[in-house]
């Protein structure tokens, strides 16, 4: 089981915790403030920490960020995301505070960009649609989406999401072209029309 080692903000005395039991990290009075489960009793426990919140996101494999409804940063556990759901293009996350109850988060961001950041810090691959073409049938990614070249090889097979899809799609790559566009020739006609904006491509590592 993975551990990360913090630092007491006021005495600087070491607090390790165990990774999967970390519920949220956030700043309260420019203090980063790190809630978990004791691994002893269950109970909720909140460390006051020297690091900043950035440092604590980075040194956890689970955390992921986003931002909340006020506009400001916290770090969540990926694994405790029970579902993700919009509204007015506002992102709801409903989050395992406990083991035993759920809370709704706000945030301030799509549903979508929700999702990529839990991809990221899976180390997986979210990449920008930019549009989706019928016969061919294709899908058109973003030409700054970094290195595709090895991503989208023929027969790899990636998830359509958009904002507004009631399920994600699965295609297969059949080909694909890297120019000004990165262009995927896919095994079906792509249905999600509305992807075609604000969509991404998931695909793994």
């Amino acid at each position: 089981m993975a551990k990360i080692l913090l630092n007491d903000n006021v005495d600087g005395s070491d607090i390790v915790i165990e990774d999967s039991l970390l519920l949220k990290a956030y700043t309260v009075d420019s203090v980063t403030n790190v809630l978990y489960l004791e691994e002893e009793d269950g109970f909720r426990k909140t460390a006051k920490v020297s690091e900043t919140l950035a440092n604590v996101g980075a040194t956890s494999d689970l955390l992921f960020s986003t931002t909340i409804a006020d506009g400001t940063t916290v770090w969540l556990n990926r694994e405790r995301v029970n579902d993700v759901f919009e509204v007015s293009s506002k992102a709801t996350i409903v989050f395992d505070a406990s083991g035993s109850k759920t809370e709704n988060i706000k945030t301030d961001v799509t549903a979508i960009a929700v999702k990529a950041a839990i991809i990221s810090k899976e180390g997986d691959f979210a990449y920008d649609i930019d549009s989706f073409t019928n016969g061919p049938d294709t899908v058109v990614l973003d030409a700054g989406a970094g290195d595709v070249t090895s991503k989208f090889t023929s027969g790899v097979v990636f998830t359509v999401f958009g904002e507004g899809d009631a399920n994600d799609s699965i295609y297969s790559v059949v080909s694909s072209a890297f120019g000004t566009e990165t262009t995927i020739t896919v095994n079906e006609t792509p249905a999600l029309v509305q992807a075609s904006t604000g969509g991404k491509v998931w695909v793994q590592a």
